[in-house]
């Protein structure tokens, strides 16, 4: 099974599928593998937990969205998965040392996360690193 690609695919699916409840389950199901597998193999080649890159693409999807949109705060939390306005803001407050109305004030887009490329010049990376 060609790994890279599959976790290329389920990438691709978390990042089409932000504004929806895009589950670990539906994820791996995308990339061909099973949940726990592919798990495993994307915390091998990032270094990060597929729940961790989930919440961050979310978080950096809800960027977007301040800038973008006159949604409430509240109704953006609710879109990137949070429970409420205030468990949003501190997790975004942690990941991007401003409140999210502060950045909205700011609107400075450089605080975007880019999107993992994976290709075979990362691969060979790791393949140097872990042989």
């Amino acid at each position: 099974m060609d790994y890279l690609k599959g976790v290329q695919l389920g990438i691709d699916y978390i990042e089409a599928n932000l504004d929806f409840t895009a589950t670990i389950t539906g994820v791996a199901k995308e990339a061909g593998m099973s949940q726990w597998h592919f798990q495993r193999i994307f915390k091998g080649l990032t270094n990060e937990t597929l729940k961790t890159y989930i919440r961050s693409c979310r978080l950096a999807n809800s960027l977007d969205k301040l800038l973008s949109s006159d949604m409430r705060i509240i109704d953006i939390a609710f879109i990137a998965g949070f429970e409420s306005q205030q468990s949003f803001s501190r997790a975004f407050k942690d990941a991007f040392k401003l409140t999210p109305n502060a950045y909205r004030k700011l609107a400075d887009k450089n605080l975007f996360l880019k999107k993992l490329q994976f290709n075979s010049q990362y691969l060979e990376h790791l393949k140097k690193k872990y042989p």
